[in-house]
């Protein structure tokens, strides 16, 4: 629903909240209809559809490729999904393991990490707080 918002197509309630349903559309800024299908079905029923909403992973899997989409999602702007290098807070103290730490988040954060990313996940992959250290400087 938060991508049909974002494309105008449809204006949600103002207390829709994360994952809205159907029953939290507010206006209807288009003639449309929305069928509901569990995720992993979309790719499947596109050729049946004027139009369908795929999530990255299962458009990856069904060969789908990011620049044939007549709208990419950015609706979540702040809030999009980071995969993290994190740490028990006991191992701050540990300056050995700090170090250690920070030794995986610079091979992580590599070109041929992101060409890696790039080409196993044909293009889904977006670097959003790629380049952030988030530990406590010793």
């Amino acid at each position: 629903m938060k991508v049909l918002e974002a494309a105008g197509l449809i204006t949600l309630k103002a207390d829709a909240g994360f994952n809205p349903t159907l029953e939290d559309i507010e206006t209807y800024n288009k003639k449309i209809t929305i069928q509901e299908l569990a995720a992993n079905t979309i790719p499947s029923a596109l050729p049946d559809v004027t139009a369908g909403i795929v999530n990255g992973n299962y458009a990856l899997d069904f060969g789908l490729k990011t620049e044939e989409a007549i709208f990419s999602d950015t609706s979540l702007g702040e809030e999009a999904y980071w995969n993290l290098v994190a740490a028990r807070s006991e191992d701050l103290a540990d300056a050995a393991k700090v170090e250690l730490y920070r030794k995986v988040i610079k091979a992580f954060q590599t070109p041929q990490t992101e060409a890696t990313f790039n080409g196993q996940f044909g293009g889904y992959f977006i670097k959003v707080g790629w380049d952030q250290d988030l530990l406590p400087q010793q």
